[in-house]
């Protein structure tokens, strides 16, 4: 009777587990240029502007993400553009201050990938603007006539934030189909559900064993 009580305890941990790391709303990834931001490659003097060529945008893309420094003072605003064959397919901007890190701008959201397109993004503030990226002296992009040590990471986010929760049903479904005919998104939920048991009767078992 007490191990089953110390299970059903058990259970209800992990599942509380799973709730506080799925609950949390954040930004997917839908793609990126492949670039290892290994050190800060590119500076973008204040009212100047960074192009990229060749990049391409996944479908999907509802902002832009860069790791920037600041040199530790307030930066922005910034504003982006993608182009592709001259025209503009999606522009943004951003224009609350932020500081050393992730630089997240948002842009209109792009129905359809594009590549190759051109990348843009204009540092409208009053300082400079260093982008990480992968050193690569000569494949770097020229910014105010100065060719850069190498070309900037680039990550392409989705559009909105979804938690952990809104992604099961698409990961179950998919589940099912590598499953094929006979198991379908359900076997997905079952296992789960014993999986939460088998930790709970695991961790009831140790908790007794440590008591006897």
């Amino acid at each position: 009777m007490r191990l089953g009580l110390v299970a059903a305890v058990a259970v209800s941990l992990v599942l509380v587990g799973l709730a506080v790391v799925l609950t949390p709303s954040q930004p997917r990834l839908a793609g990126s240029n492949g670039v290892t931001p290994a050190a800060f490659t590119v500076v973008v003097p204040a009212g100047a502007t960074v192009c990229q060529e060749g990049q391409t945008v996944p479908a999907g893309t509802g902002a832009l993400r860069f790791l920037a420094g600041t040199y530790d003072l307030p930066g922005g605003p910034v504003a982006v553009r993608i182009q592709t064959a001259g025209r503009t397919v999606t522009a943004g901007a951003r224009s609350a201050a932020f500081g050393n890190g992730e630089l997240v701008v948002p842009v209109r959201r792009v129905a359809e990938g594009v590549s190759p397109a051109r990348v843009c993004l204009r540092n409208g503030g009053r300082g400079r603007l260093a982008l990480a990226g992968l050193p690569n002296p000569g494949a770097g992009p020229v910014v105010a006539g100065r060719p850069q040590d190498g070309p900037a990471t680039i990550e392409f986010l989705r559009a909105g934030n979804r938690s952990g929760w809104a992604l099961i049903p698409s990961v179950a479904e998919r589940a099912g189909r590598a499953r094929g005919g006979l198991t379908s998104g359900w076997a997905f939920w079952g296992a789960l559900v014993l999986l939460a048991a088998a930790w709970g009767v695991a961790i009831a078992v140790v908790v007794r064993g440590g008591r006897s």
